[in-house]
């Protein structure tokens, strides 16, 4: 018999359990708290009945240009006034902008040094390729604050690139302007790539845009995509931005996977990042937070023998501690079967006893009756 490629066998794919769950049960559950961005946009709240026309009559559903076309990059730049054109990929969604470029970079023995607790995606290609991955973990008691010489102590010259997610995912810390420096310093101190991940910029709770690491040092490229504060995640749109050169190598990666954004998803980011539209939804973003972010305070004052938490900077997501002897992947699933809502379970992200919740949602408070109740019958065991 004809054997086929195996991805999984051959090259050891580490599985996604984070997206597994969530694909397995966001749509099977009465109430979903384990999505970390913010509740999504309707078409019309994006765009008007005449704009809708206009698309239906100009746009073709065809191939567009592969990097991105330059009105769309041109737009992205907005954000990034280092930049230029030849700086930017578009994808589709941040997570192909991270799968291709660590496809590129990582071979047996190239070494990422990852600030923890993170997105599980990065680690899991990266171990995938070959590399080995070390971890500097952000300080709980300290706010998930940075320690600094942690990271020096942990970075080598023998690191090659250090990965970091600002604002964070899961636990919505941000850092601040020293402990940015502080990161950049450590890479040009080696030579290592900088990689950022800048997915929740526009979502911070005190309406201040979080700086991005891109011009703080040469060999940075950035990440980000409509997912998170624009409410736009069924777009799958995204970029990286990075060094010209690099950027051309990602692109023949690229032309492997998608090869493409579709053409209605490009002409509705366009949309999405004019400047006056983009601020709307911004605002929407933080309005959606500010009214939620004060249910789950309460709801955490109230639950306090059993939960506590930083409070998040960000809107979408929020990491909660609960104070029970159970591992969270078990528990998370039997708060599926006896609660039918689901979140995400803390030790994906590396940390055990915490729960990630999508906050940012109209259900949350239903979610969150359901989540004490679930504890507290577990505890009671």
């Amino acid at each position: 018999m004809k054997k086929f490629f195996n991805l999984a066998t051959t090259m050891n794919l580490h599985p996604f359990k984070l997206e597994r769950i969530m694909s397995e049960w966001q749509n099977h559950v009465q109430c979903d708290l384990s999505s970390s961005g913010v509740d999504a946009v309707h078409l019309e709240e994006l765009v008007s009945a005449e704009e809708i026309l206009e698309l239906r009559s100009s746009t073709k559903i065809r191939f567009v240009q592969t990097n991105g076309p330059v009105e769309l990059r041109d737009a992205i730049l907005r954000r990034y006034p280092t930049a230029d054109r030849d700086n930017v990929l578009v994808t589709n969604g941040s997570s192909e902008a991270l799968m291709v470029l660590l496809w590129h970079l990582c071979t047996p023995g190239y070494e990422i040094v990852e600030i923890s607790p993170t997105y599980s995606l990065v680690a899991g290609l990266a171990r995938t390729f070959g590399a080995t991955v070390k971890q500097v973990e952000l300080s709980e008691k300290n706010g998930w604050s940075l320690d600094t010489v942690a990271l020096d102590q942990v970075i080598t010259p023998g690191t090659q690139a250090i990965y970091v997610c600002n604002p964070n995912n899961p636990t919505g810390s941000i850092l601040t302007d020293a402990e940015m420096h502080a990161i950049a310093a450590a890479a040009k101190r080696v030579g290592a790539l900088l990689i950022a991940d800048e997915i929740y910029h526009g979502a911070e709770l005190d309406g201040v845009p979080t700086k991005t690491f891109l011009g703080m040092y040469d060999n940075t490229v950035v990440t980000s995509s409509l997912s998170k504060a624009y409410g736009l995640a069924g777009l799958r749109l995204g970029w990286m931005v990075g060094p010209k050169a690099l950027v051309a190598k990602v692109w023949t990666y690229h032309d492997y996977t998608t090869t493409t954004a579709t053409a209605l998803s490009v002409r509705l980011a366009e949309i999405a990042l004019e400047p006056t539209r983009e601020k709307r939804l911004f605002d929407r973003a933080i309005g959606i937070a500010h009214r939620n972010i004060e249910i789950l305070d309460k709801w955490v004052a109230d639950n306090s023998d059993i939960v506590s938490g930083t409070r998040t900077k960000v809107g979408g997501l929020a990491f909660i501690r609960y104070h029970i002897g159970a591992e969270s992947e078990a528990l998370a699933l039997e708060l599926i079967k006896s609660q039918g809502l689901l979140v995400g379970p803390g030790s994906y992200f590396g940390q055990e006893n915490h729960f990630r919740i999508g906050y940012s949602v109209p259900h949350l408070e239903d979610g969150l009756k359901r989540l004490a109740a679930g504890l507290r019958a577990k505890a009671s065991e």
